[in-house]
């Protein structure tokens, strides 16, 4: 058994399914060309019951007060062409991309799956529809009578084995001989022949496809040769060929060409917000998530204007796939960082990746899911900069403040150590005090005696009072050839420490006199 996806209106579907200030139930019209010799190239429904066919100029289909007028976008069109190959292959691996409205499947041997034929289309169709896709689905013994049952009926349709000739009788030959649209993948005629060939049927009175089939095939070969043979083999249900299997590309973008530039942050939310729910769903028909993010925003620039578009890209601690977080996340990147000048036109991508497993212990703490935190990271990263949120990681260098903040989940650089010595030379560990390091370093006034600390004193902390022991000093300098007045604790400056340890009331604490002008309490000992 095979399937078939058809999307009909398909330029005009493609449109619908982007924007979503474009209404349905209202007419359509799908315009192509350089003015002033614009023209409509596709219709909706509504649109053709209003007297709006195809071939009209924008002036002539400009008079219906009530049209809706959109310029053919072909990436658009990809988009909504990815969604459809997307909810092919939520069923099964095999399917064929036969043009860029109509994608074939093999779902024989799907039953114990998803349960008899008339279940799998059904189960198609609303899967087509939560990606915002309105097409007709049909399955039948062979894809050539599953790609003309969608191509004729409207709806959901099922032909038992056997019985296509009877279904498919009533059909119009107009279907037979329609010409595919892009990214066909099926040998066709030419349109022109093609043409010609139907307008000699209509000479002859055959305009059904139970017509055709009650032709005699010799009188019929005589006449058109193998090309009125195999016409006459499709029109009585018959296979000539299995489909091509495809592998589909894993891409998954979304892109929407603006009416009207946006300005404001608020509508550009809105129409974020449904471009990541159909990204999120898309990736849900293919069991993946999204472990990267990146949104490209086209400004409407004045032409004495040189900037760049803007990128925002969001590298994601683990794969998820959630629109609201997605949203979230990207409210807070531009309202950071908002785009210069008004937006006209946006492009969503989106950088697969498999599902985290998650297993929850029973004796396990609860912890934060991924989302939440990278969320709650975000927000604390608006308010006190994306400098001062991250890991703390070491870098390979004598400083002993030498560190820098790196994004949770991401892998340390290569200046970075890789894991931290727990033994010595020989193998054996060893002891040492717990250090605790007071960040910011608690400034602090100190008396001398002969070079020693005798007396500190922290304003309002901890410690105060006499030195009743003191080890030291250790001096240590490097980065000379890096100079940087007025910022020793900034990596990769030039620095100059000298530390003591000293007792003080009791407690241990280390004791930093920086670049020979301030004391500083720089750690305690436990």
């Amino acid at each position: 058994m095979f399937a078939c996806l058809y999307i009909p209106n398909f330029p005009a579907e493609a449109l619908l399914r982007a924007d979503a200030t474009l209404l349905r139930e209202r007419p359509l019209a799908v315009m192509e060309g350089a003015p002033p010799l614009v023209h409509v190239m596709a219709i909706n429904p509504p649109a053709g019951s209003a007297g709006i066919h195809v071939g009209m100029t924008r002036l002539q289909a400009a008079a219906l007060e009530t049209l809706q007028m959109r310029m053919r976008s072909h990436r658009e069109e990809q988009a909504a062409h990815s969604a459809l190959v997307d909810c092919a292959c939520a069923f099964s691996p095999k399917i064929e991309e036969t043009s860029s409205d109509t994608v074939l499947i093999e779902v024989g041997g799907l039953e114990r799956v998803f349960g008899d034929p008339a279940r799998i289309a059904q189960m198609l169709a609303q899967r087509a529809a939560s990606l915002e896709l309105h097409c007709r689905v049909a399955v039948a013994g062979n894809p050539e009578a599953a790609m003309h049952a969608a191509r004729g009926f409207p709806g959901i349709t099922v032909i038992p084995a056997g019985e296509e000739a009877q279904r498919l009788g009533e059909l119009s030959l107009g279907i037979l001989l329609q010409e595919p649209t892009a990214l066909s993948r099926r040998p066709s005629p030419d349109s022109r022949a093609a043409q010609e060939l139907l307008e000699t049927f209509d000479r002859w009175g055959i305009r059904t496809f139970h017509a055709l089939a009650s032709l005699p095939e010799v009188a019929l070969a005589e006449r058109l040769g193998r090309r009125g043979i195999d016409l006459q083999r499709l029109a009585r249900g018959q296979s000539l060929n299995d489909i091509c299997a495809t592998e589909a590309p894993l891409v998954f973008e979304e892109f929407l060409e603006l009416e009207y530039p946006i300005e404001t942050l608020e509508p550009l939310a809105f129409v974020l917000n449904r471009m990541l729910e159909q990204l999120c769903a898309r990736l849900e028909a293919r069991a993946l998530a999204a472990i990267e993010l990146q949104l490209r925003l086209e400004l409407e620039l004045n032409p004495a204007a040189g900037s760049a578009d803007p990128v925002y890209a969001l590298r994601l601690p683990v794969p998820m796939r959630d629109a609201r977080i997605f949203l979230r996340l990207l409210q807070l990147e531009l309202g950071a960082n908002p785009p210069g000048a008004p937006v006209a036109k946006v492009l969503l991508r989106a950088e697969p990746a498999l599902p985290q497993p998650a297993q929850h212990g029973l004796f396990m703490p609860l912890q934060p899911q991924p989302e939440r935190l990278e969320l709650m990271l975000a927000r604390i990263a608006g308010i006190v900069g994306r400098d001062r949120v991250g890991a703390a990681f070491l870098l390979d260098s004598y400083h002993p403040q030498a560190f820098r903040l790196q994004k949770f989940g991401s892998t340390p650089g290569p200046d970075e150590p890789s894991s931290a010595r727990t033994a010595n030379g020989d193998g054996k560990c060893f002891a040492a005090l717990a250090q605790r390091i007071f960040r910011p370093p608690r400034p602090a006034e100190v008396k001398l005696r002969n070079g020693v600390p005798q007396w500190v004193h922290c304003v309002g902390e901890q410690p105060h009072g006499h030195v009743t022991w003191a080890a030291g000093p250790w001096r240590s300098s490097g980065e000379w050839w890096n100079p940087h007045p007025g910022a020793s604790s900034v990596p990769g400056a030039a620095w100059q420490r000298e530390e003591w340890d000293v007792e003080i009331a009791g407690g241990l604490y280390r004791l930093v006199h920086c670049d020979g002008k301030h004391w500083a309490v720089d750690a305690t000992y436990d």
